[in-house]
């Protein structure tokens, strides 16, 4: 599936943090821009980073992956 990106505002209730804090991931490098007007964020990346602070997460990869995909559509 093409990664259309999520929008900072998706990202942002997914991860469960500010719109600054999105914002801090993308500079650290955690977090992909795959487009710039508007910014939206790699699906992948978002699902990376859920992964990593919750490792549990990758028992249910296929159920997380459409739902955080289900998010680009909203």
């Amino acid at each position: 599936m093409n990664d259309l990106g999520l929008t900072i505002r998706a990202a942002q209730e997914i991860l469960g943090c500010t719109e600054s804090y999105v914002y801090r991931l993308i500079k650290w490098g955690d977090l992909d821009v795959v487009s710039n007007r508007p910014t939206k964020i790699s699906v992948q990346s978002v699902i990376n980073r859920l992964e990593a602070r919750n490792p549990f997460l990758r028992n249910i990869r296929t159920a997380l992956d459409y739902h955080v995909r289900e998010a680009v559509h909203v």
